[in-house]
């Protein structure tokens, strides 16, 4: 259902969520690939953590990390991944178009998040993947209520009532509008908090880094660390056939 989602390990454990957005490239948040490629993987094809077997595992190849990202003020929260090999696309494995530099979402507009992050605020998880619903709010509400700076990096979504919305687990994930990713989830203020929106890095004003990254050789030159990518399967979980909200408060 959304084929376009991967999942990003530490060590082999699940961490963040990302986007695919060619064969070999995935798009996720800085803070979630801090640590460096040796030990990041990034799995595509499946809807289960538990399911693991069934995806693909793309090895990492380089991370590109915002060269403006401030981990104080989380401005510039975005990161591309470069695999070692290319993702097979399949039924189960597909790029997700990005926004243009010039793309503007108004207030309102319904956008889509997915990721496997906790579903309440007592951090319980669960392996389906989820996604919910959620209105962009414009600018001035957001800074109104939201506790940081804001920049105009900076995308405002969420439920105002708190009701659902994404938390611990998710960020890395894309924001969708009709199937074409428009910012990436890097934080909120808590989970379920009503008037709190969570905050995206824009993907329109990143677009150009983005572009100039994926069509670049590599950016540091690092010694390549090499694994082969496992065999794509049309892959179908039993128990993941039901999506749900990202957030239950």
């Amino acid at each position: 259902m959304f084929p376009y989602h991967v999942s990003v390990h530490f060590d082999g454990m699940f961490d963040c969520g990302g986007s695919l957005i060619s064969e070999t490239f995935a798009l996720t948040a800085a803070h979630c690939v801090l640590e460096g490629k040796r030990r990041i993987t990034v799995t595509a094809g499946i809807i289960d953590l538990n399911a693991m077997d069934n995806g693909q595992v793309l090895y990492s190849k380089e991370i590109v990390i915002h060269p403006s990202f401030n981990q104080s003020t989380i401005d510039y929260d975005i990161a591309l991944i470069r695999f070692v090999q290319p993702a097979v696309l399949n039924a189960n494995v597909q790029v997700i178009t990005m926004a243009p530099g010039n793309a503007n979402y108004p207030q309102d507009t319904v956008a889509l998040i997915t990721g496997y992050g906790v579903i309440d605020r007592y951090g319980t998880r669960q392996n389906c993947l989820k996604f919910v619903n959620v209105p962009v709010w414009d600018q001035q509400t957001c800074h109104a209520h939201y506790i940081r700076p804001l920049t105009d990096r900076m995308i405002c979504a969420g439920d105002p009532l708190g009701r659902y919305g994404p938390c611990e687990g998710d960020t890395g994930g894309g924001l969708n509008v009709n199937n074409t990713l428009i910012a990436v989830y890097s934080l909120s203020s808590g989970c379920g908090i009503p008037y709190r929106p969570s905050i995206f890095q824009s993907v329109p004003y990143h677009r150009k880094w983005i572009d100039d990254v994926m069509h670049s050789q590599f950016v540091r030159k690092k010694k390549n660390f090499s694994n082969n990518t496992m065999n794509a399967h049309n892959v179908r979980h039993k128990n993941c056939n039901h999506f749900n909200s990202t957030y239950y408060p």
